[in-house]
């Protein structure tokens, strides 16, 4: 996996759906710095699960931000939760409840 075309799939479709690192960190799960990493090219997700659960925030598959592959037209996620998600409020909420249900 070339980690230029895999950090342009993250912007490309974090941007389209008006999404910023911090919601989409939020939505993750991680740090607004893990997506930042992606991104940029410094890291990948850190494990299978954590691939899969960006795919599913974006509302794509993990074999499209790995290679390209085949992509969905219609998000994983309800678009009321992406829309909800850019508000800084809600990250804070999302952080929470996945931080508690880490735990």
């Amino acid at each position: 996996m070339g980690v230029t075309e895999f950090s342009k799939r993250i912007v490309s479709i974090r941007k389209e759906l008006r999404l910023s690192q911090a919601a989409l960190a939020a939505l993750v799960g991680v740090t607004t710095g893990a997506v930042q990493s992606w991104e940029h090219g410094r890291r990948f997700p850190q494990s299978i699960e954590l691939l899969e659960t960006l795919a599913k925030c974006l509302g794509v598959t993990a074999g499209w931000l790995v290679d390209g592959g085949e992509t969905l037209n219609t998000p994983l996620l309800p678009l009321d939760i992406i829309e909800a998600a850019r508000d800084p409020r809600i990250q804070q909420i999302i952080r929470a409840s996945v931080k508690a249900l880490a735990d």
